[in-house]
C-alpha cells in the first residue's frame, strides 16, 4: 500500500510539473509572439529596399527584379534581389529586413556564428569585419566567383555574388552604389531584443 501511495504521489507531481511546462510554453509563445508582431509592423516596406537598386549602377545594367514579403519560421521577412551584368560579369545583390531579430539571425546568416578563416590553392573564406559589419568575404579566384555578405545595423542581411568579378570588384562596387543608398534607408525602431 505505501508503495501504491509513493506511486500515486510520484504522478501528481509530474502532473503538476506538465502543467508548469505547459505555463512556461504559453509565455515563450507569448513573448515571442509580440515580439513577432513587432518585427512585421517594422520592416522596410517591399518599394523602399527596391529603391535601393536603379536600372543601372556603374556601368552595370539590371537584368532582374524581385521584392517579396516572407513569412518564415513564424516571422516576417521583406526581401529584395536585383542580377546586375556588365559584358561577361555579373553580380546578384539581395537585402533581407529581418526585423532586427536576433533569435532568426543566425538562421538567415549562419556564418553569423562562426569565427571561419580558411585559404588555399582557389582562394579564401573569412568572417571578419568590413566598414564596421560583421561580414563573410569569399573570393573563388579558380571560378572567378566571388561573395560579399554583410549585416547592416543589426538590421540588414545583405548579400552579394559576383560571377567573374574579384572580391575587390564586389567590395568597390557596393563601396560605390550601396553603402550610401543604405544610409538614406529609413529604418523603424528595431524590436526590443
Amino acid at each position: 500500500d505505501d508503495d501504491n501511495k509513493s506511486e500515486d504521489k510520484d504522478n501528481e507531481d509530474n502532473d503538476d510539473n506538465d502543467d508548469n511546462d505547459d505555463d512556461s510554453i504559453t509565455d515563450i509563445k507569448s513573448i515571442l509572439g509580440k515580439s513577432f508582431f513587432k518585427s512585421s509592423k517594422n520592416l522596410v516596406p517591399i518599394q523602399d529596399l527596391k529603391e535601393i537598386f536603379p536600372s543601372e549602377l556603374q556601368r552595370f545594367d539590371r537584368t532582374s527584379q524581385t521584392g517579396d514579403q516572407v513569412h518564415l519560421f513564424g516571422f516576417n521577412l521583406s526581401t529584395v534581389k536585383s542580377e546586375y551584368e556588365q559584358g561577361d560579369h555579373h553580380i546578384n545583390v539581395e537585402v533581407i529586413d529581418f526585423g532586427g531579430l536576433t533569435a532568426i539571425l543566425s538562421s538567415l546568416a549562419e556564418w553569423t556564428d562562426s569565427d571561419l578563416s580558411h585559404q588555399d590553392d582557389d582562394g579564401y573564406a573569412k568572417v571578419d569585419q568590413w566598414h564596421g559589419y560583421k561580414s563573410f568575404k569569399k573570393d573563388d579566384v579558380k571560378h572567378h566567383e566571388s561573395s560579399l555578405a554583410f549585416i547592416y545595423k543589426d538590421r540588414l542581411i545583405v548579400n552579394l555574388k559576383g560571377d567573374q568579378m574579384s572580391l575587390n570588384d564586389i567590395k568597390d562596387f557596393t563601396e560605390r552604389n550601396l553603402l550610401k543608398k543604405l544610409d538614406a534607408i529609413k529604418l523603424k525602431k528595431d524590436v526590443e531584443k
